[in-house]
């Protein structure tokens, strides 16, 4: 019989994440600005392993480091989905 872990692990979203992996934190979740998806947790192995899996062109694209054009897609990417939500949030309103 496995054990199970009897306490909380408290991970948190680190903001080098943004940058380094494009995740961003939405809903106390992990949230890829590329692919628009939601691993489970926030461990730097899970978020660098499916950004090296699923966008290995991307970082060929917008090479990390002190890259302006990474930054400047960040940024958009960003703004983008607060876009969208502000979108979904207004359609949702509006509905009630």
């Amino acid at each position: 019989m496995s054990k199970k872990r009897k306490y909380d692990e408290h991970r948190e979203f680190k903001l080098q994440w943004e940058e380094e992996f494009f995740f961003t934190e939405r809903n106390s979740k992990p949230f890829c600005l590329i692919c628009q998806s939601q691993p489970s947790q926030f461990k730097v192995s899970n978020l660098k392993s499916h950004y090296d899996t699923n966008h290995s062109s991307f970082g060929n694209e917008f090479p990390t480091g002190s890259s302006d054009s990474r930054k400047n897609k960040l940024s958009t990417m960003k703004l983008q989905l607060n876009k969208q939500n502000q979108c979904y949030i207004g359609i949702f309103q509006r509905n009630r």
